[in-house]
């Protein structure tokens, strides 16, 4: 009886965004950890997340940096504060502790902070569009003494409570289509309006290189932590796009299916993404083996 054969199923065409994964302010955080646990003789414990990738969280771990919920946990050593910054009660309470401090807070997220506490100065009634619990959002709250209104969307700046003199500040991942909607229904309520963008390079470049893809393929794979605000709004981007998109934090999460129905595939990843897990990503849906040329283009800064 003669021996039959199936073919194997195609592979779908793998296009990567031309810019994707971990931004300047990610990658610096990461390095000052790495360089400071490589000659640690006392704990290095990181407050909170340093950045909002489990991957990459586990792989200081893994070098013997601790992590801790709470800074009443942290009784010796250096206390990290991460990429997305503290407010000033935290950086008083680690001085009075006695504990050292790192400090890994994005610079753009700095900029954030000048930028509030200076329409505050100025007699303007602060607005930060943003995400009210976010670990970012609450630094740049704290900044100000709280003297902030936090709002997201188009809805809460039609209804939020205004004076006649606003100012308004972003936090450095939102949209910048949804900031400036945001920026333009408050326009039409107050007398006078400053607005300071501060939305960061690196987030409008993944978010333009993802809208870009979205418009080339029918399956985006967005790989970012689950917790990354930035990694959610690129999926939002490319479904704004029409494109299905779904969101991934390992090669394990790509689901066989997708590369089976859909024949073309982009893939681009979150500002707080390993180099790795885009790596194995791209294997996963390429059987096995990183494409020819393959090469991850960073966001401009």
């Amino acid at each position: 009886m003669p021996s039959t054969y199936s073919s194997p199923a195609p592979r779908p065409e793998i296009l990567i965004a031309r810019a994707l994964g971990a931004c300047f302010g990610v990658r610096r955080a990461v390095s000052m950890v790495e360089a400071a646990a490589a000659g640690a003789t006392s704990p290095i414990t990181m407050l909170g997340p340093l950045v909002h990738n489990p991957a990459a969280q586990a792989a200081l771990e893994s070098v013997g940096v601790r992590s801790a919920q709470r800074l009443g946990s942290i009784d010796e050593g250096t206390v990290v504060f991460s990429a997305h910054g503290v407010t000033p009660q935290v950086r008083l309470e680690a001085a009075t502790r006695a504990l050292r401090v790192l400090d890994t807070t994005c610079p753009f997220v700095t900029k954030v902070h000048s930028a509030a506490k200076r329409l505050v100065s100025e007699g303007y009634q602060l607005v930060l569009v943003g995400d009210k619990d976010h670990s970012e959002v609450r630094g740049i709250c704290g900044a100000v003494d709280d003297c902030v209104t936090v709002i997201a969307t188009v809805d809460e700046a039609e209804h939020v409570p205004l004076a006649n003199k606003v100012g308004v500040v972003s936090q450095t991942t939102q949209r910048a289509a949804d900031f400036g909607a945001i920026v333009g229904r408050l326009s039409s309520r107050v007398r006078e309006l400053k607005v300071i963008n501060t939305i960061c390079g690196a987030t409008d470049s993944l978010q333009d290189a993802a809208r870009e893809l979205a418009r080339k393929v029918d399956l985006v794979i967005v790989i970012g932590g689950e917790q990354s605000a930035n990694t959610r709004r690129l999926v939002e981007t490319c479904r704004d796009e029409g494109a299905e998109a779904h969101r991934v934090e390992t090669a394990d999460d790509v689901q066989p299916e997708w590369i089976r129905a859909f024949k073309r595939i982009g893939i681009t990843a979150g500002a707080s993404t390993p180099d790795d897990q885009i790596e194995a990503v791209v294997a996963k849906v390429n059987g096995g083996t990183l494409p020819d040329g393959f090469h991850i283009e960073r966001p401009a800064d």
